[in-house]
C-alpha cells in the first residue's frame, strides 16, 4: 500500500523588494529584488496561467485533502519589511 507521488510547486522567496543602497550592505544587495523586476515576474506568472497558493494549500494537497490548480506557485515574503507594503502589495492587487 505504499503509494508514492510527486508534487512540484515552485516557491519564490522575496526578502527585500526595493532598490538596494549603493553602499555597504552586500547581503542586502544580494537579497534585494528591484521593484520593476518584481512587477515583471508577477506579470509573467499572471500571463502564463500560474495560480498562487499558500503553504496550507500545499499541505492539503500532500495529504490528499485538496487538488492543486494546474500551475500552482507559492510566494513568500520574509521579515515583513515596509517595502512589502509599498512595493509588493500594489502589484499583487494589480495581478490578483
Amino acid at each position: 500500500d505504499n503509494i508514492s507521488f510527486t508534487i512540484k510547486v515552485p516557491i519564490l522567496m522575496y526578502h527585500y523588494v526595493s532598490t538596494p543602497p549603493n553602499f555597504g550592505d552586500e547581503l542586502r544587495v544580494r537579497l534585494s529584488t528591484e521593484p520593476v523586476a518584481f512587477r515583471e515576474q508577477m506579470r509573467y506568472l499572471a500571463e502564463n496561467g500560474f495560480t498562487t497558493i499558500d503553504l496550507y494549500d500545499l499541505h492539503l494537497a500532500i495529504t490528499n485533502q485538496r487538488e492543486l490548480p494546474e500551475k500552482p506557485v507559492i510566494l513568500t515574503f520574509d521579515d515583513g519589511h515596509r517595502d512589502h507594503y509599498t512595493n509588493v502589495f500594489p502589484v499583487l492587487q494589480e495581478f490578483g
